[in-house]
């Protein structure tokens, strides 16, 4: 028994030999009094292993047998090796005869650690990301068109650091000025 039933027990034999209120004894547990005398009647009828679940120790139902499982392993390994997990799943249903959901195949095979072949034949980026600057403002982005970018007439003093670097764009000079390197 557990500890919660060991201690339902304590507290139901105070409760019948009257040393507790089913109020009481309700707080105690932490059920409501129609509960409590619903757990005292089953005690007085069978005894602490009334308080026991009726389903502990029992398989469920609808689990999946260790056959059904191993089947699906080997089948996977042997006939179906290059299909991904719905397709898979698929088969054993239509071909193989095997009832079972993708979620089940899936924690099946993940069990056995094989990966989705989706997973394992990932493609890499087209481009690898960019490694950042150490600080802010070492990164010179240039632009060689002639756009006016700064209005018709443009800032004389921007047009002339312009002229001198090469077209750097706004943001980047911007980031410099706030750090005062141009100052």
């Amino acid at each position: 028994m557990t500890k919660k039933e060991l201690r339902r027990v304590e507290v139901l034999s105070i409760a019948l030999s009257g040393g507790l209120t089913n109020k009481e004894a309700s707080e105690q547990l932490s059920v409501c009094v129609r509960q409590l005398i619903r757990i005292k009647k089953k005690f007085l009828q069978e005894g602490a292993q009334g308080l026991v679940h009726g389903n502990r120790g029992r398989n469920p139902v609808h689990a999946i047998t260790d056959e059904v499982r191993g089947e699906v392993v080997r089948l996977f390994k042997e006939r179906y090796y290059d299909f991904n997990i719905s397709h898979f799943t698929e088969h054993l249903n239509e071909r193989e005869c095997i009832s079972i959901s993708r979620s089940s195949v899936s924690r099946i095979l993940k069990l056995e650690g094989i990966r989705s072949k989706r997973s394992v034949n990932k493609k890499p980026k087209a481009h690898r990301p960019r490694q950042r600057k150490e600080s802010s403002g070492m990164l010179w982005q240039t632009d060689a068109s002639s756009h006016k970018w700064f209005g018709k007439d443009g800032d004389s003093e921007k047009l002339a650091h312009l002229k001198w670097y090469g077209a750097i764009t706004l943001a980047e000079e911007e980031c410099a000025l706030n750090k005062g390197a141009y100052g």
